[in-house]
């Protein structure tokens, strides 16, 4: 019995289509939104690269139908910067999510006013990425916040079960579903 199971499971051309759906759809939607932003981060690498400067920086909640990986309302970090090519000038637009206000908050305190890498299309220049590394780096010169700064206590978003968490309990019943199909 357990042999015929197997060998039946190893073989995915086999199984039902409504438990191919149940492990496609929370695998594919779960992955794709970091799969596209490791794909744009890897071609920017190769664009040609100027000094720009951050001239705004914000740091709100997302609309309501993003969602940070761990379920809560994502915080959305915002650098707003310009860079100059061939005597024009253009401007652009870096966003990172945030799992509470007080990350975002922190991530684009004193950045302001600061240059950064700009990466961008040399074919048409109107196109540019802030890389991560970039921003990042940033913060390395950053001094720290003082201790009047700091605040202690639970953070504002704690959640029990998010679309991580929902996908490994539908990869669960997907599993089960095949075992007990029949």
């Amino acid at each position: 019995m357990l042999s015929a199971l197997a060998n039946s499971l190893n073989d995915p051309t086999t199984w039902p289509w409504d438990t191919i759906l149940w492990i496609a759809v929370p695998l594919g939607a779960g992955l794709a939104k970091p799969i596209l932003r490791w794909i744009a981060e890897r071609r920017a690498e190769g664009w040609p690269s100027t000094v720009g400067r951050i001239d705004a920086v914000d740091a709100d909640k997302a609309s309501r139908w993003s969602m940070h990986a761990q379920g809560s309302k994502a915080n959305v970090a915002e650098i707003h910067y310009s860079y100059r090519i061939d005597g024009n000038w253009y401007t652009g637009q870096y966003r990172r999510d945030f799992r509470g206000a007080k990350d975002a908050d922190e991530f684009i305190r004193d950045l302001r006013g600061m240059t950064v890498k700009v990466h961008y299309q040399a074919s048409k220049p109107s196109v540019s990425k802030l890389l991560n590394a970039s921003v990042d780096a940033l913060h390395l010169g950053r001094p720290p916040l003082s201790s009047r700064q700091i605040t202690s206590g639970p953070t504002e978003d704690a959640t029990v079960i998010g679309p991580k968490g929902i996908f490994w309990i539908l990869l669960a019943i997907a599993a089960l579903a095949v075992l007990f199909h029949r």
